[in-house]
């Protein structure tokens, strides 16, 4: 099975999922076939006042989740502060300074790689109409093929736009439309595409196919192209 295949199989669970704990299976059992072991993903609020309308879905023991929140090591973990102000995921090794870590966020790194955490990759994921949130997914080593981690970029956004709709079911949720044109770009763009290819298939130039793709992020309220993918996707736009 390729990565694209296990993203794919992931999203089809992720649109019928009921609950919580069946998008958290599905999502876990994709990541392990990656080389991950656990992942959080968490709307990025303040933990010790959650609001009503949170995302909170998570692979981590329940020992390690109270000694972390015991520690306190919410409100200093490194990790959170740059994915609310990063709109791009990242490798934990490559944003981190380490040099510049206070003592307490030392001993958090330390503990978590007691804990098998030794190595993390985080999608922030901003929405003008909810919470921000990230999702972390993390394993005992970093060397992992890049298509590996362009699929769990993917699978990460549809997994908080799934438990969105797991969170808000039953509530009436606003029917966006594309135009047929939105619609040819974003199913290039999920297929991996530049605009410039794009241009090139639809016989259009790649000013053309960016304005198209601003168009329907603007429509579903998103700031990146993955985002506006899995929105389409979501709600039968596309489909691939």
């Amino acid at each position: 099975m390729t990565y694209f295949d296990t993203a794919t199989e992931f999203i089809d669970v992720a649109k019928r999922a009921a609950n919580d704990d069946e998008l958290s299976d599905s999502f876990l059992k994709a990541i392990r076939t990656l080389g991950f072991s656990d992942f959080a993903c968490l709307a990025l609020v303040d933990q010790d006042n959650m609001p009503n309308d949170f995302v909170r879905i998570l692979s981590y023991s329940d020992e390690w989740m109270t000694h972390y929140i015991n520690e306190r090591y919410n409100q200093i973990d490194p990790t959170l502060s740059l994915a609310l102000g990063s709109s791009m995921p990242f490798r934990w090794s490559e944003k981190v300074d380490a040099g510049k870590l206070t003592s307490k966020q030392q001993q958090l790194f330390h503990d978590a790689a007691d804990e098998g955490i030794k190595f993390g990759f985080t999608v922030p994921i901003h929405n003008r109409l909810v919470h921000s949130a990230s999702v972390s997914i993390v394993g005992d080593r970093e060397d992992v093929s890049q298509d590996a981690y362009n699929s769990v970029h993917l699978m990460s956004v549809y997994l908080h736009e799934a438990a969105l709709r797991i969170m808000n079911s039953g509530k009436t949720k606003k029917t966006t439309k594309l135009t047929s044109r939105e619609r040819e770009c974003l199913k290039w763009v999920a297929m991996g595409k530049s605009d410039w290819e794009i241009g090139e298939i639809l016989g259009i130039s790649k000013n053309t196919v960016h304005f198209h793709v601003e168009n329907a992020k603007d429509k579903f309220d998103t700031f990146s192209r993955v985002q506006a993918v899995t929105e389409a996707l979501l709600s039968n736009n596309i489909a691939i």
